[in-house]
């Protein structure tokens, strides 16, 4: 929550002074603001919980995996506007099966074709970009839960 909430008290400093125009960081210049903000905050993140729990802690794991969605982000961000809150709510789903069951995944996966249909509704993406989200929070996710069942294994 910590990270989150700094994130969140950022966001709404730049949407304050100017420097984000609307809430959706729809002009993909804007982004590269955030992101910087963005990783200075998962890098500190991921560097307390490395240093109080090691690399085999899972928060630490997910603080990687949230470093290196950021560095993905910033580099598709060069060449499209990929849709964060579909790659964020993606990632939260299939999280979501992968520490519950799929019951859960069956109940929560209805919010990604909603947001998405939400996002083109209101113009704030295309169709690619929606599609570039899903496949960021995806390969995210299940790249981090694999390194974490790695690191695990090698811990044990």
């Amino acid at each position: 929550m910590f990270f989150i909430g700094f994130g969140i008290i950022a966001f709404f400093l730049g949407k304050w002074r100017g420097i984000f125009s609307d809430y959706d960081l729809t002009k993909k210049e804007e982004r590269e603001k955030f992101y910087a903000v963005a990783a200075i905050l998962a890098v500190s993140y991921f560097t307390i919980a490395f240093s109080f729990k090691g690399i085999f802690f899972p928060i630490s794991i997910v603080a990687l995996g949230i470093v290196l969605g950021i560095i993905l982000l910033v580099f598709i961000n060069l060449y499209i506007k990929a849709s964060i809150h579909i790659a964020v709510i993606t990632a939260f789903v299939i999280t979501m099966e992968y520490l519950y069951d799929q019951n859960t995944f069956w109940t929560l996966f209805i919010i990604i074709p909603l947001l998405a249909w939400s996002r083109l509704i209101l113009k704030r993406h295309t169709i690619p970009e929606l599609i570039v989200g899903v496949l960021l929070g995806t390969g995210i996710t299940i790249i981090t839960f694999f390194a974490g069942k790695l690191l695990y294994a090698y811990a044990v």
